[in-house]
């Protein structure tokens, strides 16, 4: 439309702009729409009007696509990909990513995690730390639901707190060590701080060490690709840094 959605929305509720007209609604239900896709696998009839909001709506074809490329171009990269649910939190477009060649999915909270596993999504990481004794209690009921779930961790304090739950429910959980390379946001300081609380993980029975987790979220606001390789780069390094130093220990 040629102008900011925020400004077509103010002037949307203001009156002073036209208003988005989704179709004619032909009176369904929330609950007769859910019954006609889940029992007959179609929605012939239904406009968009029809539709509770917030709701997904793609064009499929290129959805299809976009996932077909970005699998194709990880495998033939010979990397292992994660992608993020939190874009998207759907557990149905999880599925299609792992059947496309993905080994699981990230997410951000808790409950997106507890979501994707209740539909079947395997391979979960979440990607923020699990502090505190409600968040903790409700991730050892993941793990024991979903095994494989990782949680990350950046605290020695945060180590001690999940050992202690995991080994009052007698289960194992897997962790990544958490290093800050420059978002600023969470994680511990990359090299020898990462080591030592790699040290903690390995010596506490009910934690697994899986790796280390590095997000450069910081990298995707860097304008120009020169300058966003080169701060993409730097990130790297400091992972890479890290993880030669695990390995070497």
């Amino acid at each position: 439309m040629g102008s900011q959605r925020r400004k077509f929305l103010k002037a949307v509720l203001t009156g002073a702009g036209p208003v988005l007209l989704l179709g004619k609604s032909n009176g369904y239900s929330d609950a007769e729409v859910a019954t006609m896709i889940r029992e007959r696998g179609m929605t012939e009839g239904v406009s968009k009007a029809d539709l509770s909001t917030p709701c997904l709506l793609l064009d499929l074809d290129r959805f299809e696509a976009n996932i077909r490329k970005m699998s194709e171009h990880a495998r033939s990269h010979s990397i292992g990909l994660r992608p993020h649910a939190k874009t998207h939190k759907c557990a149905e477009i999880a599925s299609r990513q792992v059947k496309a060649g993905a080994r699981g999915v990230c997410v951000a909270t808790i409950a997106e995690a507890e979501v994707m596993a209740r539909a079947g999504i395997k391979g979960l990481l979440i990607t923020s730390e699990m502090v505190g004794k409600p968040k903790v209690s409700r991730l050892v009921k993941l793990v024991r639901f979903s095994p494989d779930t990782m949680a990350v961790v950046d605290n020695p304090d945060n180590v001690a707190e999940l050992q202690q739950a995991a080994e009052a429910a007698r289960v194992r959980i897997p962790v990544l060590v958490d290093l800050e390379v420059g978002s600023n946001r969470t994680g511990i300081a990359p090299g020898q701080p990462a080591r030592q609380l790699a040290e903690k993980i390995g010596s506490s029975k009910n934690l697994e060490l899986k790796g280390i987790c590095a997000y450069a979220g910081h990298s995707t606001h860097v304008i120009g690709f020169e300058a966003r390789r080169k701060s993409s780069l730097e990130a790297m390094s400091k992972a890479l840094e890290t993880r030669d130093l695990l390995k070497k220990h």
